[in-house]
């Protein structure tokens, strides 16, 4: 079993399957950077994510908007501290970090540039971002977009592609040379990014979206996901575990970008 294969059957139990499928391919990239701490996960929601690929032990902070999500942050126990409040003016010291992980939480922030100024702020000199998020082939890669362009309307096809990104608040869809410019001009050093969700494994998480409903009314109710996807895992991850996320060029759902102080 690789990695990927590994944090997707973790996922599987936790999240929603459309989710779990792009968290496999995100944590299978992270983890081959070294994250120093202690750790900032910015937009650190419930905590599944950096408890999966993180583990306990470590020195993590984390900050989120949403106060039932940090509610089960807190829970899980991973955390030195946890703190309810945007990024724009983060509450911590300058040179205080070792690394910031930002997955998939840059792409919701309307004043992207002032918190990726507050996160050079905050590293230390030679600590490092690590960030995933949609890349600008998203739009493309959405279920709705392939399908009217293959019935050759394109319009459509378009309209389809932006009402999804609009559905997950996606603001920001940029290129891995855009965040590459981005992150350049606030200062950050040797800025790299790579490209992961193949077309294959959107669509597979789109299909999946049939399904979603059913996690939005768990939050809507009880503010997280409930336990019942454990015994079904096993079963998602007999038809799922196959799944190779093949990159073909820069034709991917997600970038993974990292830059340096």
């Amino acid at each position: 079993m690789n990695s990927r294969e590994r944090f997707l059957r973790i996922f599987l139990e936790k999240l929603p399957a459309f989710q779990a499928l792009f968290r496999a391919v995100e944590a299978e990239a992270i983890v081959s950077h070294n994250l120093k701490e202690p750790i900032l996960d910015l937009g650190c929601g419930d905590g599944i994510f950096a408890e999966t690929i993180l583990g306990k032990g470590k020195e993590i902070f984390g900050i989120d908007i949403d106060k039932n999500a940090l509610a089960q942050a807190k829970k899980r126990g991973i955390y030195e501290r946890l703190v309810e409040k945007d990024a724009s003016s983060l509450p911590f010291e300058d040179d205080q970090f070792g690394s910031v992980l930002a997955n998939s939480s840059l792409e919701h922030i309307s004043n992207l540039g002032g918190v990726l100024k507050e996160i050079y702020r905050v590293l230390a000199k030679g600590g490092t971002l690590v960030l995933t998020a949609p890349s600008e082939k998203r739009k493309e890669l959405f279920g709705g977009y392939r399908l009217f362009a293959n019935l050759g309307v394109p319009k459509l096809a378009s309209r389809a592609g932006d009402f999804e990104n609009k559905l997950f608040d996606h603001l920001h869809c940029w290129s891995g040379e855009k965040w590459q410019r981005k992150l350049a001009k606030i200062g950050f050093q040797k800025v790299s990014y790579q490209y992961k969700g193949s077309p294959s494994t959107a669509l597979i998480s789109d299909s999946l979206l049939f399904f979603a409903p059913i996690g939005f009314l768990e939050k809507k109710i009880w503010g997280h996901y409930l336990g019942w996807r454990k015994y079904l895992a096993p079963l998602g991850f007999f038809i799922l575990r196959g799944l190779e996320d093949k990159i073909e060029g820069e034709n991917g759902a997600v970038v993974v970008v990292k830059g340096e102080k």
